[in-house]
Order: structure tokens, then sequence, then C-alpha cells
């Protein structure tokens, strides 16, 4: 198994992991389709993987090579749909499908043409990423700005750089003419190395972000009273020394404190008040 091959095992193995983790993850989230539609994601890609392999030991290179162009492409717009259902940016259906309608056919038109022209590069990779800034527009859009979040564009971002350079690239460092040369080239070797970087960052980073959403989701819930729907006694000091310590000119606010007599004996005859909604 040569080094590309080895790359290629790796991903596959690192795309199943992190299907496992997000779905294990998703029963606690707020929002578990995120986490399903992100587990579903990269097992899709894990098959990209897979088409590769038989790329080098099959004889059906055509069919082999629209797998794994197709896979990783339908993977990372499966991504764009559930970052939009954690980050309330709901995807676009038409312009998924477009770029799915658009992509699929061209990666079957450039197929015959030489893998070392700028041509063939530019309409492999240029789908990628398109999809990559498509992921990345869609947390911006949200308007988070949480440190997971800043670090989850910004990786995003890189990955349709790293997509978008491999036009030059490929033609600059040959990869081979044949899908299986590519395989055993060097630059095959660093393009894997470094695609498994980007997967494993970005597959964390979607964990990260569910997991901050879990924290935050339960320190919330702690502070709030489940009967009443008000603030407990924890919720209740952390609001108010938040609201002090902020300058009175430029946040005007008052304490309103209040005492109803007597109330023990209303409790006890009429019971606790029923929960507010």
């Amino acid at each position: 198994m040569n080094g590309a091959l080895f790359l290629l095992t790796v991903n596959f193995l690192i795309a199943q992991l992190f299907c496992v983790f997000f779905l294990v993850i998703s029963r606690r989230s707020r929002i578990p389709s995120a986490g399903r539609w992100f587990a579903a994601a990269f097992a899709v890609a894990s098959l990209s993987a897979v088409f590769e392999v038989m790329i080098r030991y099959g004889d059906f290179d055509r069919i082999a090579s629209f797998g794994a162009f197709s896979s990783l492409l339908s993977a990372l717009l499966m991504i764009r749909v559930g970052i939009g259902r954690l980050y309330a940016v709901p995807a676009n259906i038409w312009t998924i499908t477009a770029l799915l309608c658009a992509a699929l056919p061209l990666n079957l038109m450039i197929y015959d043409l030489p893998r070392g022209t700028f041509t063939h590069s530019l309409g492999y990779q240029i789908p990628f990423a398109i999809a990559e800034l498509i992921c990345a527009m869609a947390v911006y859009r949200s308007g988070r700005r949480e440190t997971s979040d800043r670090i989850l564009m910004t990786l995003l971002l890189i990955t349709a750089g790293n997509f978008a350079s491999k036009v030059y690239f490929a033609v600059k460092f040959s990869g081979g003419d044949t899908a299986q040369a590519y395989l055993g080239s060097t630059y095959a070797l660093v393009s894997q190395s470094l695609s498994a970087v980007l997967v494993v960052s970005t597959g964390l980073t979607l964990l990260a972000v569910i997991v901050v959403e879990i924290m935050d989701d339960a320190k919330a819930n702690s502070e709030i009273d489940p009967l009443s729907g008000l603030l407990n006694r924890r919720g209740f000091d952390a609001r108010v020394n938040q609201i002090l310590a902020r300058p009175m000119s430029a946040y005007p606010h008052c304490v309103i404190v209040c005492d109803l007599d007597h109330f023990k004996v209303v409790n006890d005859t009429y019971g606790p008040p029923p929960a507010t909604r």
C-alpha cells in the first residue's frame, strides 16, 4: 500500500468515526437534525475514499472517478444543510440543485481531458470550492461570532481556498495523465494529507459548535425555574451582576424588589401557581 492509498484509508476511517460521533452527540442537542445531517455527510464523504481505491484496483475508472467526485460534492452540500439547521440559516434547495445539476454532468464531460490541463483541474475542483464557500457564507449570515463560529468559518474558507489552489497545483505538479497514475504520485500524497488535516479540523470544529450549544442550553436550563419559567436564584444573580456592571449612562436600568406578606399561607392553601407559557 503506497502513501496515497494509506491516507485514503485513514480518511475513510476518520469520516466513519465522525459519523458515529455526530450521531451520538445529536441525541443531546437541541437541534438533533443538524448532527444527523453532519453524520450522513461524513458517511457519504467516506465513499469517496472507497471509489478512489476502486480506481487503483478496478477496470472502471470513469464510474469510480465519477463516484468519488459526486460523493464528496454531495457530502459538502449535506454539511451546508446541517449548518443551516444548526445556525438557523436554511439552505436554498434551488442553489444546491443547480450546483449538482451543473457539476455532475461537467465531471463526466471533462473525464476524457488530460488530467494535467487547466480545463480539467478547473472543472473538477471549482464545484468543491463553491460548496465550501456556500457553507462559510451560511455561518457568516447567521450573525453568530463566538470563537467556535469564527474558527469554523475560517476553516471553511481555507478549505475552499485549498480546492481553488488545486486548479493551479494540479497543473504545476502533474499528478499523472490517468486516475491510476494520480494515486501513485507525490502530488496525490500531499493533496490527501492536506485533505485529511482539513477534514479532521472541520469535523472537530463542527462537534465543538454543537457541544457549546448543548452546554449553553444546559446552563440556561439550570438558571430557569421549570414551574414558572422565570429565572431562579442562580439565574437572577448572574443577570443582575451583568446589568449592574454596565455603566448607567450607556445602559439605564433599575432594580425593583417586591415582598408579598404571608404568601406562604396562600401557597400552602391553594398550591403553587401553574407554569406560565
